[in-house]
């Protein structure tokens, strides 16, 4: 029997019935194995995902995984396929039948539809010669296709601000280097991802303190306080706004949710809130 070091750890970690040398490892493979883990062994799962993650860890930190230029090199699949593109690209601009606009709406058309052959051809040409960069992406641990494409083959087309199709086609790869007008092409989604970043790291910033706040309003000093009706607290303290009353008192109702102004009446008396 043949096999690998990392198929050896693997099995390893698992119970015999469920050992296999020859299994692939992708995420799809491994989405499968859980899947099995579950339903054989649903009380050895915990302990059985731990010991796979301990040597993914091992190996994501100790591995000798490495990649060269040669790995951003653009697949020979890559110039074909853009080369036609390149043809059909120019019949169109030079078409006398059509205004500047029907022409560009024609290009968005024809190199739409070639997108997802482009990738999908990129991918299988770089691993056949035998880029490592491939090999992880196929893997399904790192990456996309569609963004091994844009390194290494060609992203067709780059989406404004207002996420429609710029009507310059983009033939070059990152790795080749983008020429001035697909370059200015590129400007106008970088520029909205950078703010749609900032913007939501701002509003989940925002959202984040106010669910802290609303959850520190009370804090349980005790494993069960014997009252299903409520907790006594000093009238005064700021963090019962937003607690309900439970009985009346000083002339504010039962069911009142406190509100800051009502601080001033309950003020120096032990109240009963939930």
């Amino acid at each position: 029997m043949q096999t690998t070091v990392g198929q050896l750890l693997i099995n390893e970690a698992l119970p015999e019935d469920l050992r296999d040398y020859s299994r692939v490892m992708d995420k799809p493979g491994m989405k499968k194995l859980m899947q099995l883990i579950a339903e054989k062994y649903p009380e050895r799962y915990s302990n059985i995902t731990q010991r796979l993650m301990n040597v993914g860890q091992s190996a994501a930190t100790t591995g000798n995984f490495s990649f060269s230029l040669n790995d951003l090199r653009p697949p020979p699949e890559k110039h074909r396929l853009v080369g036609l593109m390149r043809i059909r690209a120019r019949h169109i601009m030079e078409d006398p039948r059509l205004d500047e606009k029907a022409k560009q709406k024609k290009l968005v058309t024809m190199l739409g539809g070639e997108l997802n052959g482009l990738v999908g051809g990129v991918l299988a040409d770089s691993r056949k010669q035998g880029s490592r960069l491939a090999e992880v992406v196929h893997s399904g641990s790192k990456g996309s296709p569609a963004q091994f494409n844009s390194t290494v083959g060609a992203p067709l087309l780059y989406l404004d601000h207002r996420d429609e199709p710029v009507p310059i086609p983009v033939f070059n790869s990152i790795s080749e280097g983008l020429d001035p007008a697909e370059y200015w092409a590129s400007t106008y989604g970088t520029r909205k991802s950078m703010m749609a970043t900032k913007m939501a790291v701002a509003e989940a910033g925002y959202f984040g303190k106010k669910l802290g706040l609303s959850a520190s309003r009370q804090v349980v000093t005790e494993h069960d306080c014997g009252t299903g009706n409520g907790t006594i607290v000093d009238g005064g303290d700021e963090d019962n706004v937003g607690t309900i009353l439970q009985r009346d008192i000083e002339g504010i109702k039962a069911g009142t949710v406190i509100r800051p102004e009502h601080l001033r009446k309950l003020k120096g008396n032990k109240v009963m809130v939930r």
